[in-house]
């Protein structure tokens, strides 16, 4: 990334969820994230507790929610913004 005097910075946790939000939109293109989970639960697995639903579709409001430890949130807001 570049800050607002040209240096390079690097885009932080997550940064490669927000390249691949970048590149997609640069290029017109769509943007799978692969990720070293089987899907998207509506809570953390790994927390104690009968185990959670598995989603198979969530709103944009929903997937800011549950996924910031799998998503980087500035690259869902992104990504939100121009589907919209």
């Amino acid at each position: 990334g570049v800050d607002e005097r040209g240096g390079s910075v690097l885009l932080g946790r997550g940064g490669s969820d927000m390249t691949a939000a970048l590149l997609g939109d640069a290029l017109h293109a769509d943007v799978v994230l692969l990720k070293d989970v089987d899907g998207l639960y509506e809570r953390d697995p790994a927390t104690p507790g009968p185990p959670p639903a598995r989603l198979e579709r969530v709103s944009w409001d929903e997937v800011e929610r549950i996924t910031e430890v799998l998503v980087q949130v500035k690259a869902v807001r992104f990504a939100r913004e121009r589907r919209e």
